[in-house]
């Protein structure tokens, strides 16, 4: 993870980078004469006379800036972020930070859709709460899961939230033992699909299967139905 001091240089050198890209696209005119070019005319002498009057517009300069650079600009300085300052302080990032506490964990995906950010405006808030020890995340079921740091990641609860295994959870919870043929009809999904995740779901220490010669059981493991039956969050979970 970068430092505090290595990402305001990279912020400083990415804003001079496309400033300077701008320049180039666009141009910088400089002494473009709008006026109609000079004429001399000769004293009683035969001597070249200077021209009585110069018209100022043909030593006038122009700069031209595009507006992607403003925009750039504006992106840089609304991302900017001082290591000094309370990472809080940030409304945004404020919000993110409370969800992910009220939650007790949240998929990225579920996060974005809350707050309605850009993918890459909350991937940067994100970045900040974790560089500030805030926040901490990992992958789970293929997502990333954020959590308040210092905690360890609910596995039940990101398995709550993570399609289909929510289903085939609370499927569980109502029928076990149960079978895979029974829990398929019940969540309405192939036999396959539903013992690949039942595989996942054994690895996370979520369920409990016992094989016998023609069929497979599934029930919670202890740990997980304790958790079930001392949460009452747990509607609020799979809504």
């Amino acid at each position: 993870m970068l430092t505090r001091s290595t990402r305001a240089i990279l912020i400083a050198a990415v804003g001079i980078v496309l400033i300077l890209h701008s320049f180039a696209a666009t141009g910088i005119v400089v002494g473009e004469s709008t006026s109609e070019p000079t004429t001399h005319s000769r004293n009683d002498a035969g001597l070249i006379k200077p021209p009585d009057t110069v018209d100022s517009k043909s030593s006038e300069t122009t700069l031209s800036v595009s507006p992607s650079t403003v925009t750039s600009i504006v992106f840089l300085a609304g991302h900017a972020y001082s290591g000094s300052s309370d990472p809080l302080e940030h409304d945004v990032r404020q919000d993110i930070y409370e969800t992910v506490h009220q939650t007790s964990g949240i998929y990225i995906g579920d996060l974005r859709e809350t707050h309605d950010l850009h993918r890459s405006t909350l991937r940067y808030h994100l970045e900040v709460l974790e560089q500030e020890e805030l926040l901490a995340s990992e992958t789970v079921f293929g997502k990333i899961w954020y959590y308040p740091a210092g905690s360890d990641t609910n596995q039940l609860r990101a398995a709550l939230t993570h399609e289909p295994t929510g289903d085939i959870l609370e499927a569980i919870a109502r029928l076990e033992p149960v079978s895979v043929t029974d829990l398929a009809n019940e969540v309405d999904r192939s036999d396959s699909t539903v013992s690949h995740h039942l595989e996942r779901l054994e690895d996370k220490g979520l369920v409990e299967q016992e094989r016998g010669s023609t069929t497979v059981l599934s029930r919670l493991a202890p740990e997980a139905r304790a958790e079930f039956e001392t949460t009452s969050e747990l509607g609020q979970w799979t809504d």
